[in-house]
């Protein structure tokens, strides 16, 4: 008897290979004369086995579906055609409706087929547009194609012999003309109309920072220290830049345990170390703490200035990619003339803002946050230290808008934040509240008769 190694319920008898890669092996065999198969898989013909669902499986894993025969003609005819149309190059018959169809007769069309849409075309077979699921959501059941269509000048259509390149350049192309930017306030804007709500168990830094990098904007709620708000802000902000404009830094004279306990507290893994006058002596990363002693100092353990790669301030993003790119390098400090620490690049940002375009960012390329503040008088100190850890806008957290201590509030921060924007959320506030505080928060732009009527 043969020595064998079981593999589930095969039995492999170890010989030498002359199999180089995997990509080298083809499973691919013919079902028929003409019909060739990827996979040697094929689902039987058996009511309880396959119908459409499973034919179309089976076949987008490589192998073939037999549909049963259990069925009248027209219901196993009805799958093979739902097979056929789930995946195709082209859809040689796409399903059309006349512009005088109502609303229900395509929802009960669509549901028969198993279909998203129709195209819309006139008795000459013209195009004249297009209706999909979106289109007839809200619609009533006796509204027609021809009011609910796309129509025919808002579609991007293609000639037959267009190619697959063609036709997915095409369609990239016009999505990425659709834009979703809008206004969070007058001067931020955001890229999707996404805002997580200013509560304790909704939006700290981590739920504001995913929400940014997602393209909207959170709102730290105001349920903590006006120090806790503030190194939430400072965390958002720190996240992501395209240049870290202030890097944290340690002299060489610290410990190792001084440093591993900074770096946990502010969720960094490295210091630049610099002499008094802010000169660049090394980089301490995680890597270079990892076996140290405790007791060890920076000075010691640091990657020294001449095997660093450093940069001047001025260096472009495509520069530094470079550059981090040529020398294998995480971090690249940027200096000046004088080796003093201007600021610092590393390869995780120029990374995540190339795998997230569509992140909501500032002038600088750092997250855009906004902060929650009261409407009691000591919330005007915690606009002001917000506004200066670097939020994009303050947003007046009140239960009740249209009253006269929120409307003073507005007024008062308009006057000492007028660089930041104050916006409010409110869970009552009427069309006559909105117009006054919408008024108010464009205090410092208004003529003196218009400050004196809005009061």
């Amino acid at each position: 008897m043969k020595e064998g190694l079981t593999f589930d319920d095969a039995l492999l008898v170890p010989r030498q290979s002359p199999v180089r890669s995997r990509k080298e092996i083809s499973l691919r065999t013919r079902f028929s004369r003409r019909v060739t198969i990827n996979n040697p898989i094929v689902s039987a013909n058996m009511d309880t086995v396959t119908e459409d669902a499973m034919a179309i499986a089976v076949a987008q894993n490589g192998g073939i579906g037999v549909i049963h025969r259990f069925n009248t003609v027209e219901q196993q005819v009805a799958m093979v055609k739902r097979v056929k149309r789930a995946e195709s190059y082209v859809i040689s018959d796409p399903y059309t409706a006349s512009p005088e169809v109502t609303v229900a007769q395509m929802r009960q069309e669509a549901k028969l087929r198993g279909v998203g849409g129709f195209l819309i075309v006139n008795e000459t077979h013209e195009l004249l547009g297009v209706v999909s699921t979106r289109d007839t959501l809200f619609a009533a059941p006796t509204d027609h194609a021809r009011d609910v269509m796309t129509p025919r000048d808002h579609l991007v259509v293609a000639p037959p012999d267009v190619s697959m390149s063609e036709a997915r350049q095409l369609l990239h192309q016009h999505r990425k003309e659709i834009s979703l930017r809008t206004r969070f306030s007058r001067r931020v804007t955001i890229n999707n109309p996404i805002v997580s709500a200013n509560m304790d168990t909704v939006t700290e830094d981590a739920m504001a920072i995913a929400v940014a990098q997602n393209g909207g904007i959170g709102v730290i709620h105001r349920f903590n220290t006006v120090e806790q708000q503030v190194a939430m802000v400072k965390r958002v902000k720190r996240a992501e830049s395209y240049v870290i404009s202030d890097p944290y830094t340690a002299s060489p004279e610290v410990t190792v345990a001084q440093m591993r306990q900074e770096a946990k507290l502010r969720g960094v893994g490295g210091f630049l170390i610099v002499n008094e006058t802010h000169e660049l002596l090394g980089v301490v990363s995680t890597r270079d703490t990892l076996f140290a002693a405790p007791t060890d100092h920076a000075r010691d353990v640091m990657t020294p200035r001449d095997h660093l790669v450093v940069a001047p301030p001025d260096v472009s993003m495509s520069e530094a990619r470079q550059l981090l790119h040529q020398h294998r390098k995480e971090k690249l400090p940027l200096v000046n003339d004088h080796n003093c620490v201007c600021g610092l690049i590393t390869s995780k940002d120029i990374l995540n803002h190339e795998e997230r375009p569509f992140a909501s960012l500032d002038g600088r390329g750092q997250l855009l946050v906004a902060a929650a503040v009261g409407v009691k008088a000591d919330d005007v100190a915690r606009a002001e230290a917000l506004a200066a850890a670097g939020a994009d806008a303050v947003v007046v957290d009140v239960a009740h808008g249209h009253s006269d201590i929120c409307i003073e509030q507005v007024t008062c921060g308009s006057y000492g934040w007028h660089q930041h924007q104050a916006n409010v959320t409110a869970n009552r506030l009427g069309g006559c509240a909105s117009c006054c505080l919408v008024g108010l928060t464009l205090w410092p732009a208004m003529s003196p008769p218009l400050r004196a009527w809005l009061r």
